[in-house]
């Protein structure tokens, strides 16, 4: 049985979703992403609604990626997925309540150009852009907007582990694509070492002219 202390802890993120606080919704339709905004219209236990998305698409048992605005600069995102369509003084789309929900870090980071390995599954690639929200890297691999990564950076100083989701796929040349994630997650501990090689990379880079 869930001790009081940890049904303390869920109920005050599913009090995180209340009626009339934007959201940001975005799935997969074949091979289009497609993204949408909308209002949270009511909420129960398991299950949400909000104002219905002029988009084609859904049905019943879509995934979508979805994000809350509770506040100014707050952001609170996770997955869900369609159970229904409701017709009434509102049309509403139906939706699963999100067992979790990840805060979204909103602080803009200066990005460095860079040449260090990255690896997921059995994928090998090299990221040649990086910020403390995401990265920009080119591998052969078949991914496409919305997928998630497990992704390893080899720093100098550290393996580090993000969890990630693929924002833009850009085919190059030799069944290679350079590919933009944005990271969904990085321990507290990494991203200050993290944040450092990034300034140290940046000074470099300084001292040797090749950023201004």
């Amino acid at each position: 049985m869930m001790d009081q202390r940890a049904r303390g802890a869920l109920r005050e993120e599913f009090f995180l979703i209340k009626p009339g606080f934007k959201v940001h919704g975005e799935y997969q339709a074949g091979e289009e992403t497609v993204q949408f905004e909308s209002v949270v219209y009511d909420i129960q236990d398991n299950k949400f609604w909000v104002l219905w998305p002029n988009v084609a698409g859904l049905k019943n048992q879509t995934e979508i990626r979805v994000r809350i605005f509770p506040r100014k600069g707050d952001c609170y995102v996770a997955t869900t997925r369609v159970t229904g369509r409701v017709h009434g003084k509102a049309e509403l789309l139906e939706l699963e309540m999100p067992q979790r929900w990840e805060r979204e870090r909103r602080r803009q980071y200066f990005r460095v150009p860079v040449d260090v390995p990255v690896t997921w599954d059995d994928h090998k690639g090299r990221c040649v852009n990086l910020s403390g929200n995401g990265c920009l890297f080119i591998a052969q691999a078949n991914l496409k907007p919305g997928d998630e990564l497990e992704l390893t950076l080899e720093l100098p100083a550290l393996q580090l582990p993000v969890r990630a989701r693929v924002v833009r796929v850009e085919p190059l040349l030799a069944s290679r694509s350079r590919i933009a994630c944005t990271f969904l997650h990085v321990d507290e501990r990494h991203l200050d070492i993290l944040l450092r090689f990034l300034l140290d990379r940046q000074r470099k880079l300084i001292q040797e002219g090749r950023l201004p």
